[in-house]
């Protein structure tokens, strides 16, 4: 079978099995409801933390789903800081009996795979959202294409600065999973631009405070710089627009597309931002977990949300998209989609090529 033919089937296959769990009797009541949920078991809900721009989004999207289709109850957790060792501690403190699943939002896989592991031995499902938990310990991922990602970048680069120019790009290595596949891309896709001359690239490790001194120093040694390219947002992290984390004159092209960067684009800064149409990316996480409690599917599910650019020209639109990810209540009332055909990709069964 083709490789679009089986997205296909897959995501026909889920959204027989959504439309039957969602197409049960419940309970009028919702006391009576919520009681038939508990029996039946409960989902975490597990963010990265307070401050991550993700967070509202994937909360409502769940809820969107949670409140019309599933058959499980749901709890939504936050850790109370936003350092790692926060979301571990959440991760161990779910020792509900009742508890079937979790859909958790990963950063430092690594640092997390522990307490991951204690609860995909204790049976627990787990789905793993934005960057994906090892492979023999996950049931579905939720994210991106990652090398898709990278090839973006690369194209909002010369965007930027047109078929000739130079640039610097700050990366993180050969090693992680996420970030590697967005190198892969970017430099693929360059490379189709001959004329794009690529000074650096530079593993600035994750940190934000080393990506910033990179670019300042080496943005006063080279005048002739066109523009950075981050893979992440790494040099906009932990600081305010008045501190201006970019030396003046300098362009940076990245990921992400969140509320503290809109300020960016909007000032030029960033002058075209890679993001993806977040809206249903708890959604579907949510339906991936509540599906495998069921064991319903043998499929080991990836969903990938389509990619789009942001630039000033179409911010506004973007800003009143985002809005709108954050509704819970659908704006066409209860039970009437509004999904945007472009919002929704299929998922992918473990076996196709895609999913790696």
């Amino acid at each position: 079978m083709s490789r679009s033919g089986l997205r296909t089937c897959v995501g026909l296959a889920l959204l027989a099995v959504a439309g039957t769990l969602g197409c049960k009797d419940r309970p009028q009541d919702p006391s009576d409801r919520l009681a038939a949920r508990l029996a039946r078991g409960t989902i975490a809900f597990v963010g990265l933390g307070p401050r991550d721009p993700l967070w509202p989004v994937l909360k409502a999207s769940a809820e969107r789903y949670d409140r019309e289709m599933c058959m499980l109850h749901v709890q939504y957790l936050c850790p109370r800081g936003d350092s790692t060792q926060d979301q571990i501690d959440l991760l161990k403190s779910l020792t509900d009996r009742s508890l079937r699943g979790v859909c958790v939002q990963l950063d430092n896989v690594p640092a997390l795979h522990p307490a991951l592991r204690d609860l995909y031995d204790r049976g627990i499902v787990i789905v793993s959202m934005i960057k994906p938990a090892p492979q023999e310990i996950r049931v579905a991922h939720i994210g991106f294409d990652e090398t898709a990602v990278g090839e973006a970048l690369a194209e909002a680069a010369v965007e930027t600065i047109g078929e000739q120019g130079s640039l610097m790009l700050l990366h993180a290595g050969t090693r992680d999973p996420v970030y590697a596949l967005r190198l892969a891309g970017f430099d693929n896709a360059i490379r189709r631009h001959r004329k794009i001359e690529v000074l650096a690239e530079i593993d600035c490790r994750m940190d934000a405070f080393d990506a910033r001194k990179e670019i300042k120093e080496r943005f006063e040694r080279f005048p002739r710089l066109s523009c950075w390219v981050a893979l992440d947002d790494w040099p906009l992290r932990g600081v305010s627009l008045a501190d201006r984390p970019i030396p003046v004159g300098c362009q940076l092209v990245t990921f992400g597309g969140y509320p503290d960067q809109w300020p960016h684009i909007r000032n030029g800064t960033c002058p075209v931002v890679v993001a993806a149409n977040y809206r249903e990316l708890g959604t579907q996480a949510l339906q991936a977990c509540e599906i495998a409690t069921q064991r319903i599917s043998p499929h080991k599910i990836l969903y990938q949300a389509p990619l789009r650019t942001v630039h000033m020209r179409n911010l506004d639109a973007y800003i009143h998209d985002w809005t709108q990810w954050l509704q819970v209540e659908s704006p066409a009332g209860p039970g009437i989609s509004t999904i945007h055909p472009a919002d929704v990709a299929p998922p992918l069964a473990l076996g196709d090529p895609a999913n790696r």
